[in-house]
């Protein structure tokens, strides 16, 4: 028996060791209970980092070598669709932090030339005329 005063130390028996059939036990019932949230994913569809033109070449021995407008599945049209448009397109607000700082591209303020506080034009001094002019 064990000694409580002693750290780490407890006055429970120790656990005997398992033996392979109640291992076995154990798996069996883990997986049991893992199969019973599992569920198959059936729904594939080709990947979307194929791009939007995709070029099949055509077979030797056939004449008709432009491909047929309605081919392809309608499901993976819209979803090509949708990853061709632009965030802006996509979500009325910016999803991430980095897209907000772009996200708003439209002038504030109307560009005002008069206004000193907004219209900085380019001043050149004596030394640069003169450099200027011995180029």
């Amino acid at each position: 028996m064990a000694d409580a005063s002693k750290p780490g130390a407890t006055s429970e028996p120790r656990a005997e060791k398992l033996n392979t059939i109640q291992k076995n036990a154990i798996l069996e019932e883990t997986i049991r209970k893992e199969m019973r949230r599992h569920e198959l994913y059936d729904h594939y569809m080709m990947s979307p980092n194929i791009k939007k033109n995709l070029v099949l070449t055509a077979k030797p021995n056939t004449t008709n070598v432009l491909p047929k407008a309605e081919d392809g599945d309608p499901e993976y049209k819209a979803f090509a669709e949708k990853l061709a448009k632009t965030p802006r397109e996509k979500y009325k607000a910016p999803q991430t932090t980095s897209q907000e700082y772009f996200w708003h591209t439209t002038q504030l303020m109307p560009e005002n030339l008069a206004n000193p506080l907004f219209h900085h034009p380019r001043k050149s001094s004596e030394i640069t005329k003169f450099y200027r002019s011995a180029k």
